[in-house]
């Protein structure tokens, strides 16, 4: 069985959840674990709970994760796609969709 993590801003947005929904519904007869994490802007620290969003993406860097979605269109309203690329760096050898925006990442 893969594992794919799911990179999203934010999940109380009507545009993430209709992409999501369209994800599981595609995966759904496939052996494949889906893994989602909403982690707002990498590292904010701008609500007082905000800082826990980024546990979940802790997993997501680990060699647990075979490849990974980012909605990517999600952050792009608070930081830069070249923000975006720099901060997945780490994950830059496995695979990457990128859904929204070109990602610089040479797997994506």
């Amino acid at each position: 069985m893969k594992t794919i993590g799911i990179l999203l801003h934010s999940l109380t947005v009507e545009y993430s959840i209709e992409i999501l929904h369209g994800i599981k519904t595609y995966f759904e007869d496939k052996d494949v674990r889906l893994v989602i994490a909403p982690t707002k802007d990498p590292h904010c620290d701008m609500g007082v709970f905000d800082y826990q969003c980024w546990a979940s993406a802790e997993y997501l860097f680990s060699e647990q994760v075979d490849g990974y979605i980012i909605i990517s269109s999600s952050y792009c309203s608070r930081i830069t796609a070249r923000a975006l690329s720099k901060f997945l760096e780490p994950i830059k050898d496995r695979p990457i969709i990128s859904i929204g925006l070109e990602l610089n990442l040479p797997n994506c």
